[in-house]
């Protein structure tokens, strides 16, 4: 899949990010039409969560066998900014915990028995360093955050880097060289690898999307009136208006007065290594199985 996306792309970075760009604006507005739509049932309360919640002995059933990239400082401050203003409007949604953040680079198999889950990892045990090492190797950036939403969470979205510099966007240029090898380049390395040792991907859905969720919904009441999730889906796109100007690149620095200002960039792999987890890690829980070198 992965392969498929960069070779319609032709592995140019700045089409790789105009694309992916594009894919997760058009979902927001696929997802505020659907939540705003008459026939809208309300939002989906995470069960499995709520059971967590009240219950810190219960057992989620679903075991995983995933990579994690953890965020870096700067975007874990960024987290923490936006749900706090996400709970200014909605305190009982659930946040993820600033240490349980992570994006999954690859989900190699979900929902599965615990000895399916040991089976693969066995099978990977030749390859774990070098697929959790990768990065140290072939680094990517990950810039231009937003927030996406649904009926069921809010996730903080990245985008490929496309040669941003440091004096500021170069979006249009076609030698972006710096990026030439993206995020989704490491997925689809990460999935080969994973092929190579007999282990078949069997991941949820296809996507292209780099997003780590922030926040789900356990309670529906909060958002029971059409009002109250106009109001929600305002804050969302005020946060994003917020983002673009204070974590994009930006172009006319000093018009603007502003000095310097480059955006937030997360290179994977960056203060703390990538992790290939297993077990019950919905919420940021689970088992490391190998942790990665980080640079």
């Amino acid at each position: 899949m992965f392969e498929d996306f960069l070779k319609s792309a032709n592995n140019n970075p700045v089409i790789i990010q105009h694309l992916c760009d594009s894919q997760r604006s058009k979902r927001n507005e696929e997802q505020k039409h659907h939540l705003l739509s008459d026939d809208f049932k309300g939002v989906r309360p995470d069960q499995y969560l709520i059971n967590y919640l009240n219950d810190p002995k219960y057992v989620d059933p679903r075991n995983n066998l995933c990579i994690w990239a953890r965020p870096t400082e700067a975007v874990m401050r960024l987290v923490a900014e936006i749900q706090k203003e996400l709970l200014t409007l909605a305190p009982g949604i659930w946040t993820t915990p600033l240490e349980s953040l992570h994006m999954t680079v690859l989900e190699i198999v979900h929902t599965a028995t615990t000895e399916e889950v040991n089976s693969c990892a066995k099978k990977l045990q030749p390859c774990l360093k070098e697929m959790v090492n990768y990065t140290l190797d072939h680094r990517t950036r990950l810039v231009k955050p937003k927030l996406n939403f649904d009926d069921a969470a809010v996730a903080l979205s990245f985008v490929p880097a496309a040669g941003e510099d440091r004096d500021g966007a170069s979006e249009d240029r076609d030698d972006a060289s710096e990026d030439r090898y993206t995020y989704l380049h490491l997925r689809s390395d990460s999935s080969d690898i994973c092929s190579r040792n007999g282990v078949e991907v069997a991941a949820r859905y296809e996507t292209t999307s780099s997003h780590m969720t922030v926040a789900r919904f356990v309670r529906k009441d909060e958002h029971g009136e059409r009002e109250a999730m106009e109001l929600w889906i305002s804050k969302i796109e005020s946060l994003n208006r917020w983002l673009e100007d204070e974590c994009f690149p930006q172009e006319n620095l000093q018009e603007k007065g502003r000095g310097e200002h480059v955006g937030l960039e997360w290179y994977i792999g960056a203060e703390r290594g990538l992790e290939i987890r297993t077990r019950d890690l919905w919420y940021g829980g689970g088992v490391s199985v190998e942790v990665g070198e980080h640079f």
